[in-house]
C-alpha cells in the first residue's frame, strides 16, 4: 500500500470512528466485525462484545422478520437498502428509531457478498416531533371539519382558494371543494363593497395587510355562487407551510345577526315613539287637571 492510500484509509477510519451515526460492518452470516463508538453507545454493547455479535440481536423481535424478508433480499440482489428501522439497546431495552443505509460489498470474481456495511442515524427526536405535528394536524382537521364558520385557505400567487371545509361548501352553495378552489374571494363577492370601492382592490388590500401584520378582521359582503349577497365578518390569518406564506380565511355569515339587530333597532324606535306619545298624554292630563282645578276655584267664588 502506497503512502497516499494509507493516509486516505487512516482519514476514512477517523471519520467512521468519530461519526455521530452508527457505522457497522457485518459478515455474510450477519455477525458483526466492526462497530464504531457511536454504535456501541446506541446498542449498549462494549468493544469486547462487538466481535461475533449477531446483527439480528440489535433489533426488536417484531422487526427481525422484516429484515429477513425485505432488507437481506434487497442487499443480495441490488446491493443497497434504505429505510427506517428500530434498534433496541441491549442494556436498557430502550428502542431507538433510526434511518439506515445498508450496502453489500461483493467479491468481484464470484459475485458473492463479502460483508455488509450499515450507517444508521438516530431519528428518535425527529419521530417525536413528527408525532406532535401529526397530533396537532389531527386537532386542526377536527376543528376545520366541524366548524360552524366557513374556513378556507388562500394560496399565492393569485390568492385563489386552495381548500375549504364543509361549511364553506354549504355557505357559498358550491358543488364541492373542486369547484371552490377554482374561485377566489372576488368571485364570491359583489363587484363593489358597501363603501363604494371595487371588491378586487379591497380584497387585495386586506390580504396584503394580513401578510404584513399576521392577521386582520373586517366586515364584508359576500355572495353565493349562484347569486344572492349576504353580510359577513371575515378574519384573515397568515400561516406558513414549508416556508411559504398562505392565508387562512374564516367567514361568518352575519345575516341573522344583522336581521336581529335591525329588528331590535326598529323595536327601539317604536318604543321611543310610544314613550313619546305617553309622555305627551301625561302632559295633557296634567294641563287638563290644572284647568279643572281653576274652574272649580272660579265656581266656588261665585
Amino acid at each position: 500500500m502506497d503512502i497516499k492510500s494509507k493516509t486516505e484509509n487512516q482519514e476514512l477510519e477517523m471519520v467512521v470512528k468519530n461519526s455521530p451515526n452508527l457505522v457497522n460492518i457485518a459478515s455474510p452470516d450477519g455477525m458483526m466485525t466492526f462497530l464504531n463508538e457511536a454504535g456501541q453507545k446506541m446498542l449498549g454493547i462494549s468493544q469486547a462484545e462487538v466481535e461475533g455479535y449477531s446483527i439480528m440481536n440489535a433489533f426488536p423481535k417484531n422487526l427481525q422478520e422484516k429484515l429477513s424478508k425485505e432488507m437481506l433480499p434487497a442487499l443480495q440482489e441490488k446491493g443497497f437498502w434504505e429505510g427506517d428501522l428500530q434498534y433496541q439497546n441491549a442494556k436498557t431495552k430502550k428502542k431507538i428509531d433510526v434511518h439506515s443505509k445498508c450496502f453489500s460489498i461483493k467479491d468481484e470474481k464470484t459475485g458473492k457478498v463479502k460483508f455488509y456495511v450499515n450507517e444508521s442515524s438516530d431519528i428518535t427526536e425527529k419521530k417525536r416531533i413528527e408525532k406532535i405535528v401529526e397530533n396537532e394536524r389531527e386537532k386542526f382537521k377536527t376543528f376545520f371539519d366541524s366548524s360552524n364558520d366557513a374556513i378556507m385557505t388562500l394560496s399565492p400567487p393569485d390568492w385563489k382558494f386552495s381548500d375549504g371545509n364543509a361549511e364553506a361548501i354549504r355557505m357559498f352553495e358550491v358543488k364541492d371543494v373542486k369547484e371552490l378552489i377554482s374561485l377566489s374571494p372576488v368571485d364570491l363577492s359583489p363587484k363593489n363593497q358597501p363603501n363604494g370601492n371595487p371588491t378586487s382592490l379591497e380584497a387585495k388590500k386586506y390580504i396584503m395587510q394580513a401578510l404584513k401584520d399576521g392577521k386582520v378582521s373586517f366586515e364584508w359582503v359576500h355572495k353565493r355562487y349562484e347569486g344572492g349577497n349576504f353580510p359577513a365578518r371575515v378574519s384573515l390569518v397568515r400561516i406558513k407551510v414549508k416556508g411559504d406564506d398562505f392565508v387562512m380565511v374564516t367567514v361568518r355569515d352575519t345575516s341573522e345577526e344583522k336581521e336581529i339587530a335591525k329588528k331590535i333597532e326598529e323595536r327601539a324606535k317604536n318604543l321611543e315613539k310610544i314613550n313619546g306619545l305617553m309622555v305627551g298624554r301625561e302632559l295633557k292630563m296634567i294641563e287638563l287637571k290644572k284647568e279643572i282645578t281653576e274652574l272649580k276655584k272660579r265656581l266656588s267664588k261665585k
